[in-house]
């Protein structure tokens, strides 16, 4: 089972709520206090996870690596960032979910532009893994919502607010 979860504090975080998941899966401590810590949590991901060591100025927009002023790549486009960021985050969601998972993202009515992107990603693109997606009802919800309702492996099941003797 791999968890996500929305909170409002982090809804204009990018991926805010993927943060804990991907420090997770990729050992990387979610909090860091300083530079110092930073860099050296970024240079020991660096040697456990070679293969990705290329990529880490990507990942520093979702873990607490080195601030990004010092990023490698800041010529780079946004958009363009923005998906080379998506795509390398499903690739390690795939890797994570080979023999197949259940994604659970709780409280999506609080995610972030980002993760919302991500998320219909995830549930569009990963056939070995089935989504389940928990909020509560939103007067304009994103479209990327309509983009994951609408894909055939979707299923939508509307819960009524419990009442105190259903809890």
């Amino acid at each position: 089972v791999l968890l996500a979860r929305g909170e409002r504090a982090l809804a204009r975080t990018a991926y805010g709520a993927f943060r804990k998941l991907f420090a997770t899966l990729l050992d990387v401590p979610l909090a860091l206090d300083d530079d110092t810590s930073r860099k050296e949590a970024e240079a020991r991901f660096r040697q456990t996870h070679a293969e990705l060591a290329d990529q880490t100025s990507l990942l520093r927009d979702v873990l607490s690596f080195a601030s990004a002023d010092d990023s490698d790549d800041a010529e780079v486009d946004g958009l363009v960032r923005a998906e080379n960021v998506r795509r390398l985050l499903l690739m390690i969601l795939e890797q994570a979910s080979s023999s197949g998972a259940l994604f659970v993202v709780d409280d999506a009515h609080a995610l972030d532009g980002l993760s919302w992107k991500l998320l219909v990603s995830i549930a569009t693109q990963l056939p070995g893994v089935m989504t389940l997606i928990t909020m509560r009802p939103m007067s304009d919800p994103p479209r990327e919502l309509a983009a994951i309702t609408a894909s055939e492996r979707s299923r939508k099941l509307h819960l009524e607010p419990f009442d105190l003797e259903g809890v």
